[in-house]
C-alpha cells in the first residue's frame, strides 16, 4: 500500500464521516480539515486527498494548518471556522487537551468534529484511525 493511497483513504474516510454526520441542508456543505502543520509533505498530500474527496462527494472541502505545531494556533483556526459556520471540521490535533474546550464550542454550534490520531477525544463526534494499534503491534511482534 503506497503512501498516496493511504493519505487519500484517510482523507476520504474523514470527509465521508463528516458528511454522514452533518445535518441535511439545501446549502452547500463545507468541510475543513486542519493538519498538524502547514507545509509538511505528508499533510500537503493529505490536503490534496481532502480536495479530491470533496470533489467526488460534491462538497466544498479544503485544508488549513498552523504555521507550527502549536496547539493554540489550531484553536484559533477552529474559532475562525466556528465563526464561518462550516458543517464539519476534521483535524489531526497537536494537543488533544488544549483543543477540548474549542471542540465542545464547535459541537455546541452544530459543527461535526472528527479527529484523526486522537482516540478517546471526549468532544469529538468520532476519531478515525487507519489501523488498530493493538492488532498492528501484535502482528509486528509475531513477525
Amino acid at each position: 500500500m503506497n503512501k498516496r493511497f493511504v493519505i487519500n483513504m484517510v482523507s476520504s474516510l474523514l470527509l465521508g464521516a463528516a458528511l454522514i454526520s452533518a445535518p441535511l441542508q439545501a446549502a452547500e456543505k463545507v468541510v475543513v480539515n486542519i493538519s498538524k502543520v502547514d507545509g509538511m509533505p505528508w499533510f500537503n498530500r493529505m490536503g490534496e486527498g481532502v480536495v479530491e474527496a470533496g470533489n467526488a462527494f460534491g462538497v466544498n472541502a479544503s485544508q488549513v494548518g498552523p504555521s507550527s505545531t502549536d496547539a493554540p494556533q489550531q484553536v484559533k483556526i477552529i474559532e475562525d471556522l466556528i465563526a464561518r459556520k462550516v458543517n464539519a471540521i476534521t483535524i489531526v490535533p497537536n494537543d488533544a487537551n488544549v483543543l477540548e474546550p474549542v471542540f465542545k464550542k464547535a459541537r455546541d454550534a452544530g459543527i461535526v468534529v472528527l479527529t484523526n490520531e486522537s482516540p478517546g477525544q471526549p468532544s469529538a463526534n468520532w476519531d478515525i484511525e487507519i489501523i488498530d494499534n493493538e492488532k498492528f503491534a501484535a502482528e509486528y511482534v509475531e513477525h
